[in-house]
């Protein structure tokens, strides 16, 4: 009964997988099924149940967060985004793209066009994802995938207008 006002209590929830009592697992508006790391009893109170399920979502994405930013180290990209749900996908690239962003920022100091080269990056990984898109992709890796896009076009945009505005220092305005 619960499951219809699911998607008012939290963002982009909106089904639990629920098997006699015991809840496994969320699902995303997108189809996204992501299996809790602990199994939720749906038994008491609601409140008091739908509290431990927020709890379990935390616990969960903390999880997958940081599964996502070893595995992001470790692989290429282009095969680490068809490996991870959506939300750490988002989260870990920009995650990723910041601090890789303050690296070149920082090393202009050491070479000139270092900023370039990151621009140039930000390219590749674009071209990257635009052969993955062509490709046979599930519909799920298909939405996760044009969401990174998104993402990615407005990031390289960011050092396209910083590689203009001569950005060499982390404590720059533009940055």
């Amino acid at each position: 009964m619960i499951q219809q006002h699911l998607k008012t209590c939290f963002d982009n929830l909106v089904k639990l997988d629920i098997q006699e009592l015991d809840i496994i697992a969320m699902f995303s508006n997108e189809g996204e099924r992501v299996p809790f790391s602990k199994v939720q009893k749906a038994r008491g109170q609601v409140e008091q149940w739908l509290d431990s399920v927020q709890g379990a979502m935390r616990e969960t994405l903390y999880r997958l967060m940081k599964q996502g930013l070893n595995d992001y180290a470790n692989s290429e990209r282009k095969q680490w985004v068809l490996t991870h749900i959506g939300q750490v996908v988002a989260t870990i690239a920009q995650i990723s793209w910041c601090s890789t962003s303050e690296y070149y920022i920082n090393e202009m100091s050491n070479n000139p066009f270092a900023l370039q080269e990151w621009y140039d990056m930000n390219e590749s990984q674009l071209g990257q994802l635009t052969e993955l898109v062509r490709g046979k992709l599930t519909s799920l890796q298909r939405k996760i995938i044009v969401a990174l896009v998104t993402t990615d076009v407005h990031a390289r945009d960011i050092i396209e207008d910083l590689v203009k505005s001569n950005v060499s220092s982390i404590y720059d305005f533009a940055w």
